[in-house]
């Protein structure tokens, strides 16, 4: 009995260890080259209760892959409320790498293909 308690215990480590890894993989394949950054954009508006756990989960994801110098988030306001800036501009403080924009803004972080 406790043989099978063991042997599903370490299958389901060997499931998460696999999910992540082929997660890791598949991110490094579609990263960015050399010099290039990235943007995660998370929309948010006044509906969005748990604006906070959006942001942090983005932020995390950018550490998890190492590349927080090249990765920035930005939380598109869609019509926040003032206690969600305000949630918001506290993350950014916290976290650094972190903006607030409208949508007629967002197309000011993308550049032209050369």
């Amino acid at each position: 009995m406790l043989e099978c308690i063991w042997y599903a215990f370490a299958a389901v480590f060997i499931f998460i260890g696999m999910t992540a890894t082929v997660y890791l993989i598949i991110i490094r394949i579609f990263k960015t080259g050399a010099g290039g950054e990235y943007i995660v954009a998370v929309p948010v508006d006044a509906d969005d209760d748990d604006i906070g756990s959006a942001l942090y989960s983005a932020h995390m994801r950018m550490a998890l892959l190492g590349d927080l110098c090249s990765g920035r988030v930005i939380a598109v306001d869609l019509g926040m409320s003032e206690s969600q800036k305000n949630i918001c501009l506290g993350i950014m403080k916290e976290c650094g790498n972190m903006e607030i924009c409208k949508p007629q803004e967002l197309s000011s972080y993308f550049r032209k293909g050369s």
